[in-house]
């Protein structure tokens, strides 16, 4: 049968076909695109295959090289997918970005950028637990959605990051995780020169290199102070006598500067949208790490009203002028990315690939990250023509739309066009209009299936 898409799904689509050389390749990966978007559990390309109806194709082995051999582009695809999003979600005010990284549990001796990592999901507090696989970043950008409730994560630039022991018995140059998002940093400010930028990282992203980078390139950077972090004071006014004046002031420790500050109450919008009552202060010192020049910060001290214990959380920023309450929003809204993790998991097969070579392992992750994206483009798109339901069960009733809602309606819109396909490419069935109800026993039979 002819491989076609619905107009609305493909006008999203048509953008990125400056990723590949050639317009045959570019075909073949709406064909993938599809199949993988039809997909349910494990996303291979032989089940993106079967999902489109090409279970018989002779020349299937042509679909596999599209992620091993084809050549291709990801950085200008990650471009394109960062301006849509923009035009199409926040095409004013401030962007904020969010990066850090996730474990893909991978198995097999020819995978050579597998390594050992700390697994953050089966890990505890008390109990560090490690895993085998591929360690990705995902860069995402942290948006508001019209038809959805909460902040949302739409990762559009996913890096592929080596262990330093397995960088090491390969002889390759290793780049810690800090050393690429600074890199990171750096390629944004050049797609973005104008726009005002907000990072958001998590502690093990505070590095001095990272904070380097954003105050050259002007980007505020936000994140969790860390535990071993050395503050000082401001250095003291000169005093006129000779000598080197000094860099810095008195050793500073967290509940020193508890005892200092002056704590203000706040109402904060918290994760989902909800409002928080926190108590708040601010502080100006240096960070001072082992090597390398003080870093003048800004700390965010933040306290629950109702903890008895007065337990402290503490950001910290190079942004002096940014207001209190919108520093803690932001590291809040950093949290949709664990939701975007689990999503990409559940509903999108990461983890499910059976790739081995490094062409095909280094793509298929990143387009399924990317894919997560498309969706919100693509719903976004049919929300113009129709209005998206949230499925209802008897035994939980969703007050909003979810992601499994949206990707449900592109489901839809593909299986009515694959339909629509069959029922006029038939000489027998074409001459009459399909029967009352027959969509939806297609649609249950390739659900059973």
């Amino acid at each position: 049968m002819p491989q076609t898409l619905p107009p609305t799904i493909l006008a999203v689509l048509l953008p990125f076909a400056n990723v590949f050389l050639l317009g045959k390749t570019f075909s073949k990966a709406l064909v993938l695109m599809t199949g993988a978007l039809l997909c349910r559990g494990g996303v291979t390309v032989c089940a993106a295959l079967r999902m489109v109806f090409l279970a018989s194709e002779e020349q299937f082995s042509k679909y596999h090289r599209l992620l091993s051999r084809d050549r291709c582009d990801l950085m200008i695809g990650a471009r394109i997918l960062l301006k849509t999003l923009l035009e199409t979600f926040q095409p004013q005010g401030p962007i904020t970005f969010a990066i850090d990284d996730t474990l893909e549990r991978r198995r097999g001796k020819k995978i050579q950028a597998k390594g050992k990592f700390k697994d953050p999901i089966h890990s505890s507090g008390g109990k560090v637990v490690i895993s085998s696989g591929l360690r990705w970043m995902p860069v995402m950008l942290l948006t508001p959605i019209p038809f959805l409730k909460r902040m949302v994560a739409l990762p559009f630039l996913t890096v592929l990051t080596w262990s330093e022991k397995r960088a090491r018995e390969l002889k390759i140059r290793h780049k810690s995780p800090q050393k690429c998002a600074a890199q990171v940093v750096c390629l944004l400010r050049s797609w973005i020169p104008s726009r005002q930028m907000r990072l958001v990282v998590d502690a093990g992203y505070a590095c001095v290199e990272l904070f380097t980078q954003c105050i050259k390139y002007k980007v505020t950077l936000i994140t969790r102070l860390r535990a071993n972090a050395r503050l000082f004071d401001l250095p003291p006014p000169r005093t006129g006598k000779k000598g080197r004046p000094a860099k810095k002031g008195n050793r500073l420790t967290i509940d020193e500067i508890a005892k200092k500050v002056s704590w203000r109450r706040y109402t904060v919008k918290g994760y989902g949208g909800e409002a928080v009552v926190r108590d708040l202060a601010e502080w100006a010192c240096l960070w001072c790490p082992v090597k390398g020049e003080p870093i003048r910060v800004r700390l965010v001290l933040s306290r629950d009203p109702a903890d008895a214990k007065g337990a402290i959380f503490t950001l910290i920023t190079n942004d002096f002028d940014i207001p209190i309450t919108e520093v803690l929003e932001a590291y809040i809204m950093r949290w949709s990315q664990e939701v975007t993790h689990r999503e990409v998991r559940e509903h999108l097969g990461m983890e499910t690939q059976r790739q081995w070579s490094n062409n095909a392992i280094a793509r298929t992750t990143p387009f399924l990250f990317s894919l997560y994206s498309l969706v919100f483009l693509i719903a976004n798109s049919l929300m113009k023509e129709k209005t998206i339901e949230p499925g209802q069960t008897t035994w939980y009733c969703k007050e909003g739309l979810t992601f499994s809602d949206l990707l449900g309606a592109v489901r839809r819109v593909l299986r009515e066009h694959q339909f629509s396909q069959i029922w006029a490419s038939s000489q027998k069935l074409n001459k009459y209009p399909p029967e009352e109800g027959l969509l939806e026993t297609f649609l249950g039979l390739l659900e059973a299936a």
